[in-house]
């Protein structure tokens, strides 16, 4: 049987039409701001005078920006 002419268009139409209903994912940055883990861009709570050099913040900081 012989493809009916205009099937892949109502097809991709289809798909587009679908795609075009569904609400966004994406949010706009400056206006809704994303959800951060509770620990994310916190300030260091450890003091220099209670420091006992025992490394574990530099070894747990994954950025690597504590150093002792």
């Amino acid at each position: 049987m012989p493809p009916i002419p205009g099937t892949g268009l109502a097809k991709g139409l289809a798909v587009t039409l679908r795609t075009m209903t569904r609400k966004s994912v994406t949010a706009q940055y400056p206006d809704t701001l994303p959800p951060l883990p509770p620990r994310s861009r916190g300030v260091i709570g450890l003091f220099e005078e209670n420091c006992t050099v025992c490394m574990l913040c530099a070894r747990e900081c994954p950025d690597w920006c504590i150093y002792i």
